[in-house]
């Protein structure tokens, strides 16, 4: 009869506080570069969300006249906003009397600042369009969110009819296609509102 010998195994070695002190150092690694891509993928998140309450106010301004000759003199964003032109998620204060909007990247500084909101609706200042022409303004446009949006908004992606842009008081002359170089220069010249913020406005056809 053959008896069977059991082998004894070396008992198992826990780690040492050196090799735990390197892991959790390789984890916190992992954690810091996925955290430090958060605020930028929130950023590209919010410019998406701004690129698209741009095209919605454009086409809902063109599809509210689309059977009218013209836009009556005086148009407002509260006009607007009553109107369902600009998204109702943009509303400042929804039980204000006059109602006006801003862009995500306002701040109560810039509430302060802005009393007329910072994204604004209104016709021709110049009132020589025959009521043709409507303006988009983003004011106080943070620079790094600026300098990306102008060259997107104005190219195939952005809403057709574009007749002028202006940023910080300064006309652009070509509207249409500017490129990176361009609007960051752009919005880095002519007279800043605040450091690193900028005033774009873009007039666009009523007829596309």
């Amino acid at each position: 009869m053959r008896i069977k010998r059991h082998r004894k195994h070396p008992p198992a070695r826990g780690m040492t506080l050196a090799e735990v002190a390197i892991v959790m150092g390789l984890i916190g690694l992992l954690l810091g570069a996925l955290w430090s891509f958060v605020p930028l993928v929130y950023s590209r998140a919010q410019q998406e969300q701004m690129f698209e309450q741009i095209l919605l106010t454009v086409n809902k301004m063109r599809g509210f006249y689309l059977g009218q000759a013209r836009i009556p003199s005086g148009l407002t964003t509260d006009t607007a906003i009553r109107h369902e032109i600009v998204p109702p998620e943009m509303v400042r204060d929804k039980t204000a009397t006059t109602l006006i909007a801003d862009h995500t990247w306002s701040s109560p500084e810039t509430s302060g600042t802005y009393t007329n909101g910072t994204y604004i609706v209104d016709d021709d200042p110049g009132g020589t369009s025959s009521g043709q022409l409507f303006r988009l303004q983003l004011l106080d446009l943070p620079l790094r969110i600026c300098m990306p949006l102008v060259p997107r908004l104005t190219g195939i992606e952005g809403p057709s009819g574009i007749t002028a842009l202006t940023i910080n008081g300064v006309a652009v002359p070509t509207p249409t296609k500017v490129t990176v170089g361009a609007a960051s220069a752009a919005c880095q010249g002519g007279t800043i509102p605040r450091t690193d913020r900028a005033n774009v406005i873009f007039t666009y056809r009523l007829r596309d």
